[in-house]
């Protein structure tokens, strides 16, 4: 929802023939058109003489005072337009407002009366109260205007102003006042609330676009999609002249040994061929290829199809981005005929390989590297929560945002056209750097070295990170800090706003935390390692059944954190969004697929595998020892496998989206006329994931099928509907909210007119007269009802009791909505207001009834009376004296 309310102006043409009882009638053509946001605040001052005025207005609707607490108490309520109201009240006085920051000017006229002009200044304090109910069945409004060091207030009971006690004057006023009060022999507890802007319903942001699902992914190479370039790299030459490595390891022990361990015919391959000019190129099942390494040995742009770069090919090789896990799931949904034409996705990849949760929201980083690349520009890429907030089109000049919004331009990234900035989904994989990845890889698949294990230097950087520099890319700071990483990365993440039009939230509606696949495995049970087969001629063929056991327990260390986090963090923001949501386990994902399958069903890149779909070499260009970053991550079979996890998870945040049911609109009311013409409406609007409203009306009196009004569907906007002048239309009418899959909720109905109110009919009146149960004497109940009238919205009932030689006029204003009602009135004691006399509690004599339409536009005459004698029950000895009585007060909302 993006209002607090909306505001629309509705009128239609009654046109039907007589006697017609199918077909709804014509109506007048509409078009909408965005309603201005007017002046927002509270006015404050005083008026001619010594009434006071208080003025509140939320930017479409006014309510105001004026009062001077004996003889005027007027209340009005309306729309303003641009800061320009005229209201006018039943009682025939008419306000008019002009309002700007800092002052308010216009003019007062009672009934009857005189124009008073007058102008009156802003007040940040609370400036109106106000108090309803009934009391002794009289129904009761208490109002009083605030100033800063004086104040009005008064009761009206019926037609009758009675001063009110006052307000105890608070250096912050309070946003409900508890008063004791006696008025006409009766006392009673009243709550006198404060009226404030915005006060009618609290603001409901909207979940979601609705309609533009934002799917975004951050993180690290394996957010990134490292190793699965969209082509790849195109630039390698020639067999290798090298023998294959599972042949030189196979010499074995008969070579002799280096002193710890390792065969040396296995190390002796490293330095085999001419001039030890090449290497045994660390890859091919039986032959490696050559690289060349004079032409950008890298490619992350393009397709297999189209070989033009992206615009933003430069940002995707400096992050070594290729299609990863979101990007898979993305293009899935996006073809799916399920959401085609419902939803529209909106995708973009922030991740980075080679980044750590800290370059997830508080730190800039350098981008990965290569042999070409060993010196980064520390720094170029800024903080990845900084790119989101440039990418959803942030307006706040903030200088971070600037520098990632000059960054992403810069890198040819296209900035998406959100009618709302939000994001719905976010896919996360951080934490593998945090624990030194690469190092792990080098010293333990790699490098000759010692085998790694539990009480190895390499878990102790595992664990506890190296120290150093922190803003060094290649610092790593361990499995023990990952904790407080992620806690830093979920406060920055719930915090994240935008500014368009105003500060908005927006974090995501789900974040998706994905752990890492195991690669040591060959099955299920049995791990890769090279004393069990060949490792297809790979750097890891020096794998040992030590490394690969402790692959597992790094995996399992890394997976570890990510489970904790998504558990520390699962619990939504207070508005539902945020909560983290670990994808399903993919620790064994890859059993069978590991880095010791054949090819075409390992799931994950060797280095030869890495430099033939890359080319990112990380050796130098002597042909030693060359080795691809894209080493143990997934290729695009793997990343279809991690898709596949995460998938299910948003489709099912879609589905829950598609049924979601808004929120029915409440409170739909009229809340002004025009005399033939334009019909204010307006409601509290609670949906957060609706992407229309529809006004629905028909005849008033009739049972056709509501219609929608002609013209475009009102945007989930504050909206005004402007119709054609000079029609006249008496309706049912209801609001209906709709989410964009077409699921509806509907507001219950209410009459609207810009008709005059008429003279309501078949007036009848029943008095039952009731023994009091616990005293001596009699109540009366008067059932009164008449015949429903469409323009009239509301209704008086006007009671004159008379009793011996004096009588009075009881005042009761009854919603009638168009259904006839009965109105039932229980008289406990006489209306008799004159007589000094102890008063007897025997409603007896003459009770006349008349009543009157009223709506928006005023009330009619009163219609003939209807006189209905009331006599004391036989046997009933009436009592000298009757103590007064307390009677709670019954709340009864404002504006009905």
């Amino acid at each position: 929802m993006h209002p607090l309310v909306t505001a629309l102006a509705v009128a239609l043409v009654a046109t039907a023939a007589a006697g017609a009882t199918s077909q709804p009638r014509s109506v007048a053509a509409a078009s909408p058109a965005a309603t201005p946001i007017g002046a927002r605040g509270q006015w404050v001052g005083n008026v001619s003489g010594s009434s006071m005025i208080a003025i509140v207005a939320d930017g479409l609707e006014v309510t105001a005072y004026v009062c001077d607490g004996v003889q005027v108490s007027a209340w009005f309520r309306g729309l303003e337009s641009a800061g320009h109201a005229v209201l006018s009240n039943r009682e025939g006085a008419v306000l008019r407002l002009d309002l700007a920051a800092g002052r308010a000017k216009g003019s007062f006229t009672p009934a009857g009366g005189v124009a008073q002009a007058f102008a009156v200044r802003s007040s940040k304090r609370t400036v109106l109260y106000r108090a309803e109910g009934t009391l002794d069945g009289k129904a009761l409004l208490g109002g009083w205007v605030v100033g800063a060091t004086s104040q009005r207030g008064a009761f009206n009971a019926g037609p009758t102003i009675n001063p009110a006690p006052s307000l105890p004057q608070a250096p912050t006023p309070p946003p409900s006042i508890t008063l004791n009060i006696d008025l006409s022999n009766h006392s009673s507890t009243i709550v006198a609330n404060a009226v404030l802007p915005d006060d009618l319903a609290p603001p409901t942001p909207n979940i979601s676009g609705f309609g533009q699902f934002v799917l975004l992914g951050l993180g690290d190479s394996y957010g990134a999609g490292n190793g699965n370039p969209f082509k790849p790299a195109g630039n390698l030459v020639g067999p290798s002249l090298l023998t294959p490595w599972d042949k030189i390891a196979a010499l074995g022990p008969a070579a002799g040994t280096l002193g710890f361990g390792f065969p040396l015919g296995t190390l002796l391959g490293t330095f085999a061929g001419p001039a030890f000019a090449v290497t045994a190129r660390l890859g091919g099942e039986t032959s490696v290829p050559e690289v060349t390494k004079d032409n950008g040995n890298e490619q992350w742009g393009g397709s297999a199809t189209n070989t033009s770069p992206p615009s933003d090919e430069a940002f995707r090789v400096i992050c070594h981005r290729g299609k990863s896990t979101s990007e898979k799931v993305f293009e899935r949904l996006s073809i799916d005929p399920k959401y085609q034409g419902r939803i529209t996705f909106v995708y973009y990849n922030f991740a980075c390989s080679g980044s750590q949760i800290r370059h997830l929201a508080i730190q800039a980083y350098g981008g990965d590297q290569d042999f070409k690349r060993k010196t980064r520009v520390p720094g170029q890429i800024p903080p990845q929560l900084d790119l989101v907030r440039a990418f959803l089109g942030d307006q706040s000049g903030d200088a971070a945002v600037q520098k990632a919004r000059t960054f992403l331009q810069g890198k040819g990234v296209t900035f998406p056209n959100l009618t709302t900035p939000h994001i719905d989904a976010v896919y996360v994989s951080s934490g593998g750097n945090d624990m030194g990845f690469a190092p792990v890889v080098t010293n333990c698949a790699i490098l000759p070295l010692p085998d790694c294990g539990t009480g190895s230097d390499i878990e102790q950087r595992v664990l506890h990170g190296e120290g150093g520099d922190a803003t060094n890319d290649d610092t790593y700071f361990g499995a023990l800090s990952m904790p407080q990483s992620y806690q830093t990365f979920n406060d920055r993440l719930r915090a994240l706003s935008v500014v368009r039009g105003g500060p908005q939230n927006v974090a995501p509606t789900h974040l998706y935390l994905g752990d890492y696949p195991n690669p040591a495995f060959r099955s299920a049970s049995q791990l890769c390692d090279s004393t069990t087969g060949p490792l297809h001629n790979d750097t890891l063929g020096f794998l040992s059944q030590a490394d690969a056991t402790y692959a597992v327990h790094v995996t399992n260390l890394l997976n570890g954190s990510v489970h904790a986090a998504a558990n520390t963090f699962a619990a939504p923001m207070t508005d539902g969004r945020g909560g983290w949501t670990e994808v399903a386990d993919n620790s064994h994902a890859f059993d069978a697929n590991g880095m010791c399958a054949p090819a075409g069903q390992r799931f994950l890149n060797t280095g030869a595998d890495g430099l033939a779909a890359t080319g990112n070499n990380l050796g130098p260009p002597l042909h030693v020892l060359d080795v691809s970053a894209s080493i143990m991550h997934p290729n695009n079979l793997g990343y279809e496998k991690l898709a596949d996890g995460l998938e299910p998870m948003i489709r099912s945040q879609l589905d829950d989206m598609i049924a979601a049911v808004p929120a029915t609109p409440t409170r739909f009311r009229q809340v002004s006329a025009t005399v033939n013409g334009a019909m204010g409406l307006r409601w509290d609007d609670k949906a957060n994931n609706e992407d229309k409203y529809d006004v629905l009306s028909r005849p008033a009196g009739s049972s056709v099928t509501f219609i929608a009004q002609p013209g475009p569907q009102l945007p989930a906007d504050t909206t005004q509907l402007t119709l054609n002048p000079g029609q006249a239309a008496t309706l049912e009418a209801k609001v209906r909210v709709c989410t964009r899959f077409a699921v509806c909720r509907e507001s219950d109905p209410i009459l609207i007119s810009n008709e005059a109110p008429t003279v309501p009919s078949g007036l009848a009146v029943n008095p039952v007269v009731n023994p009091l149960a616990t005293s001596t004497g009699q109540s009366v109940t008067l059932n009164v009802a008449w015949a429903s009238q469409a323009k009239n919205v509301s209704v008086n009932v006007v009671i004159r009791a008379q009793v011996g030689t004096s009588d009075r006029v009881r005042d009761f204003r009854v919603d009638a909505s168009g259904v006839t009602p009965p109105a039932t009135f229980t008289l406990a004691e006489p209306i008799d207001p004159a007589t000094a006399a102890p008063r007897s509690p025997i409603p007896t004599g003459n009770y006349i009834v008349r009543v009157q339409g009223c709506n928006l536009l005023g009330c009619s005459a009163t219609g003939d009376a209807v006189t209905v004698p009331v006599a004391v029950i036989s046997g009933l000895a009436p009592p000298v004296t009757v103590p007064p009585r307390t009677t709670p007060f019954t709340t009864v909302p404002f504006g009905k």
